[in-house]
């Protein structure tokens, strides 16, 4: 696990079956941000991590992390569908 070079981005390389959007955590389940970017072999694939602000790159560095849900999209909701009694 290292940080890119010209942006904040953390570099690691997957053991598990992964897609981007899905979320990153620490052990205690803290989001740290989501997996902007697969590439790499298929036999070992890296993951280019957008962390979320505020997360610091030496806190997590050499630490494990896991991948969680992806993030809920929130639905809009239609006004002019809601219908008062």
């Amino acid at each position: 696990m290292h940080q890119s070079r010209g942006n904040s981005n953390l570099i690691m390389t997957l053991e598990a079956d992964a897609r981007i959007g899905l979320s990153v955590t620490d052990k205690d389940g803290k989001y740290l941000g989501k997996i902007f970017d697969i590439f790499g072999p298929v036999d070992t694939p890296y993951a280019s991590i957008k962390l979320s602000e505020g997360v610091e790159l030496g806190k997590v560095e050499g630490k494990p992390i896991y991948l969680g849900k992806p993030p809920v999209k929130k639905k809009k909701r239609d006004k002019k569908a809601r219908r008062s009694r």
